[in-house]
Order: C-alpha cells, then structure tokens, then sequence
C-alpha cells in the first residue's frame, strides 16, 4: 500500500465535492443571504447611546416621526424703573424701598412743578392705573443717616407733563388713565455732586375729596413760646425746640401788604418807596384776576429779614405771578411750603372761603397770630386785620385760586 500524505483526512473534509463545485452562481449568492442579513438586523435595534438622543426613534423604518421643538419668540424685558419700563404700581396703598443710586435714565434736569429744585440725578419711575376720579397721595422718605436728597413728582403718562411736585408728600386729584410717579435726585452741577441713594415710597389712591377739605397735622412754627388760645404744642419737636401749630389752624390772622409781581417793572428792579407804582400794580393784579374791589393796600416793607428786603419784596427774595399775589397766604412757619402750595382760607361765622397760595412770604412774627392774608381775601370773606379764621392745607392742590364755595354742611361750619 503506498503511503499516504500525513493531514490528508483534514484536508478532504474541507474539500467540496465535484458536484458542489459545479453550482451555479445564483445559488452561492441565495447561501450568503443569511449573512447579508445581519447587518439590517442590527439596525433595527438603536444602540443604548442613540435611544438617548431625541431623534434615535426618527432613524427607526416606520417609526413616527418626532414632533419638531417649538420655537420660543425673545421675552420682552420686564419693568426696570426706567421711563421706558416703569415699575408698575398693581394695587394701593403701595410701599416699597429702593434706591435712585445705578438707576440709568437722567432725563429731567428741571420741573416746572418743583422749582429751583436741581434735579439733574437718577430718577426711578412708578407708573400707577386710575380707574375712577381719586386724590393721589406719593410720599418719599430718605433713609436716616445717608446722605440722600430725592424729590417726588406726578407726571402724565406720557412724561411730558409735570402736575405736581414736593420733597417730601404731594397729593393731587387726578382722573382716569395711567400717571407717573417719579423719585428724582438732587444734582448740584459746580460741586458735582450727586446725592443718589436709598429712599422709601408710599403711594395711595382715595376717594376725591370735597371742595375745601383740609389736611390734618402740624406745622412747625418760629415762635419761641406757644400763645394762650391758639391749639399750640410748646415743647416742639425735636432740639430745635420749635413749637408746633395743629393744623387745620383757628385764630386772629393779619392783615398783610402787596408785594411785587412778575409782571411790573422797576428802576433798580424793586419800588422806592411804600406807594410807588401801586396804581399800576392794583390794574394788573385786578386784570389777572377779574377780582374787583377798592384796593388801598401798601407795599410790604423794607429792611425786614435777614436779608434786609426791599419795598415789596417777600421773604422768597422773588416776584410773585400776578395772578397769585391777590391772593397769598402766609404763616411764620419754620420751612416754608414751596411757592404756590394751595392753602384754604375760611371765615368761620359765614362759611365763605378763598384758595390761597403760599410760600411767598413768611409772618407775622407775633404769636398771637396763626398768619396774614390778603386786602383781596380780607374783602371777599367779610373779615378784618385779626379776624379769626380757619387756616389748612388745601387736600386738592389742583383747586384755582380765588374764592371758592366749599358748600360744607351747617354742623362743619364753626360759629
């Protein structure tokens, strides 16, 4: 037997056969066809790290497809305390701290409603919805002990417009619609200094008020010593140690003289003597006014005050509008109200009552007065130097000057 090759066995079973060897093409390819599968069998099943993602299920053959991401429109900005986007006052009474200090709009540098204040710093804007005729109240408070001077004015909506204005409260009655309430800051421009900081708000909506309603409080006085009379408190408030006057206030007001208005002229800007150029002022103020009487008033005197005044010159140092200087009122306050602040002056035996402006002028010294007003106011209300009268605060500042018929019920009216 002739000897065989050695792996002979092993090789023979991996030969074909002579008829496999003969198969046609198309059926080699129909063997491979459970290996050409696997592939597409793998694909159907998404790998761990796919089913992760949001669009795996998207690859899948007849999955549904996933639904797009929605596309999100940029938020508008909301209320920064700019002019543009003034915080909004929801509901009052509304209270809040901030401050005017990093505040970016510095758009008023003067207010007709607040002058010869120098609001050239940051302002914050409050913008408060009125549904029904009301009286607006907005105080601001500095916070004690920095060093801090805000003022607070009302304005239209639109800013173009100031109503009213005061370093400390104001109160307006206003109508419906949108106003604006404004904390303001004290720039003084040749010393560059700013006096931005933290503040506290108040702002309240009530009811409108009647005609001659007054404010209640109290009204630091100059005096040294309280009269007998007179609802007076003489241990006064704080060390300055000034008596305080209860406001509305009752007693004997004065008889006060005219001073100059900004629509008279003088050589050397002020009269030069007690009479001089009356004639021409009793015309004006009369025009101005339509208030028709026999005037025979003099011109308030020189050499008064610190300052020393000339004829007809207030304690303001500053001519008075020629339709508010009929009818002034004036009192010995310690801190004058700013110029043209409404006061309510009323006869109590008759009812009869004038809407005065003050801040122009300051007296009597005596204390046995509560103040002094106008011939003019003297004339309408059927009263005489030292009379005793009702003094206060208008609650409405928006009232005209002039007389005005508080149409007050018979038991509010004092005998």
């Amino acid at each position: 037997m002739a000897a065989q090759p050695r792996h002979s066995a092993p090789q023979a079973a991996f030969a074909a056969p002579a008829a496999s060897r003969s198969m046609s093409a198309a059926a080699a390819l129909l063997a491979l066809l459970p290996l050409l599968a696997i592939p597409a069998a793998c694909a159907q099943r998404p790998s761990p790290v796919a089913a992760r993602t949001p669009h795996a299920a998207a690859a899948a053959p007849g999955a549904p497809m996933a639904a797009p991401l929605e596309k999100t429109e940029p938020r508008e900005p909301g209320p920064d305390g700019t002019r543009a986007r003034p915080f909004l006052v929801k509901e009052t009474p509304f209270s809040t701290r901030h401050t005017t200090e990093g505040a970016s709009d510095r758009a008023i540098g003067a207010l007709g409603c607040l002058p010869g204040a120098r609001l050239g710093g940051p302002e914050v804007y409050y913008r408060v919805e009125v549904k029904e005729p009301a009286l607006l109240r907005a105080r601001v408070d500095r916070i004690f002990g920095e060093r801090v001077n805000v003022d607070v004015a009302l304005m239209t909506e639109d800013g173009a417009s100031c109503v009213a204005g005061h370093d400390l409260a104001l109160r307006e009655r206003v109508e419906p619609g949108a106003w604006l309430v404004v904390v303001d800051t004290w720039f003084h421009e040749g010393a560059g200094i700013e006096l931005s900081g933290s503040y506290n708000l108040e702002i309240g909506l009530e009811p409108p008020p009647g005609p001659c309603a007054m404010e209640e409080g109290h009204q630091l006085m100059l005096w040294k010593a309280c009269s007998d009379g007179l609802d007076c408190a003489p241990e006064g408030i704080g060390p300055m140690g000034m008596p305080t006057l209860a406001m509305p206030a009752e007693g004997p007001v004065v008889l006060e003289a005219h001073l100059v208005t900004d629509a008279e002229r003088f050589e050397g800007g002020w009269p030069q003597n007690i009479r001089d150029g009356l004639e021409r002022h009793f015309e004006l103020t009369q025009r101005a006014t339509g208030y028709v009487m026999e005037r025979r008033g003099v011109w308030a005197p020189a050499g008064e005050g610190i300052n020393v005044s000339r004829f007809g010159e207030g304690s303001s140092g500053e001519v008075v509008p020629v339709a508010d200087e009929p009818w002034y009122v004036n009192m010995y306050w310690a801190f004058p109200p700013p110029r043209g602040v409404r006061m309510i002056v009323m006869n109590p035996a008759n009812g009869k009552a004038v809407v005065a402006a003050a801040g122009y002028e300051k007296g009597p010294g005596s204390n046995t007065a509560i103040g002094g007003v106008t011939e003019e106011i003297h004339h309408h209300l059927g009263t005489r130097h030292r009379s005793p009268m009702i003094v206060g605060f208008a609650t409405d500042q928006g009232l005209p000057l002039g007389p005005i018929d508080c149409r007050w019920p018979a038991e509010q009216v004092r005998p």
